[in-house]
């Protein structure tokens, strides 16, 4: 196999937030040669679907067949209760990505945005920020933030997007990964359809002179 040129992580809290907020990005990366791994968080059913236990092993099996989609290598699973990460203590939620970054060493991470209105996703950037500490893990180059589409317009602050990443060539990668999440997707004009979704990349891509794009806040970077 050839030695890939990165290791890359993304830490989301949800199955399905990797796509959303980074999907055409892991797959660039991935189309690079890097090495893409996520970790995905909770188990994302439990609150949404009650009393529906198989919805557990359902978001799951969507999380690996979307990986597959974009080229990722391994998805890591937390299982940590859905919209309960805040009742969570914060040690446990953060020795479990500190594990997975020992194991992936990503020279670049991505997770949630600080100001979501979600409070997982909240916790979700908390504690990627603590495990991927530079001076614990030498390895870091770059730690930034994705917004979920759906949230990041009714958040505690406003997020100041400074890294776009072209999608031009990805975005019906992340479409088809998408698709993949069928309890998740819903109709236009909902921000979860897969117009709205498409929508968003191309005004994304506006912004920069780009077909479609990604936006990210970069929180460190670390030139050796």
């Amino acid at each position: 196999m050839k030695t890939p040129r990165r290791s890359v992580l993304v830490v989301a809290a949800h199955p399905d937030d990797e796509v959303l907020g980074a999907g055409g990005t892991i797959a660039k990366h991935a189309s690079a040669g890097d090495a893409v791994y996520v970790a995905v968080l909770t188990e994302g059913a439990s609150i949404q679907f009650p009393g529906q236990p198989e919805k557990i092993a359902l978001k799951k099996s969507q999380a690996l067949k979307a990986a597959e989609i974009l080229g990722v290598r391994e998805v890591f699973f937390g299982d940590f209760p859905d919209q309960r990460l805040d009742a969570c203590p914060i040690i446990e939620v953060t020795s479990f990505i500190e594990a997975v970054v020992r194991k992936t060493n990503p020279s670049i991470v991505y997770t949630h945005h600080f100001t979501e209105l979600n409070q997982d996703h909240r916790v979700a950037y908390e504690a990627t920020a603590i495990a991927a500490r530079p001076f614990s893990h030498s390895s870091l180059e770059r730690l930034l933030c994705f917004s979920v589409d759906t949230l990041s317009y009714w958040g505690k602050g406003t997020a100041h997007h400074n890294v776009f990443s072209d999608i031009s060539d990805t975005l019906e990668v992340k479409i088809r990964a998408m698709q993949v999440y069928e309890t998740e997707v819903r109709d236009y004009p909902h921000p979860r359809s897969l117009e709205a979704i498409r929508q968003a990349a191309y005004h994304s891509g506006t912004m920069v002179g780009l077909k479609a794009a990604e936006r990210f806040q970069l929180i460190l970077e670390l030139c050796r």
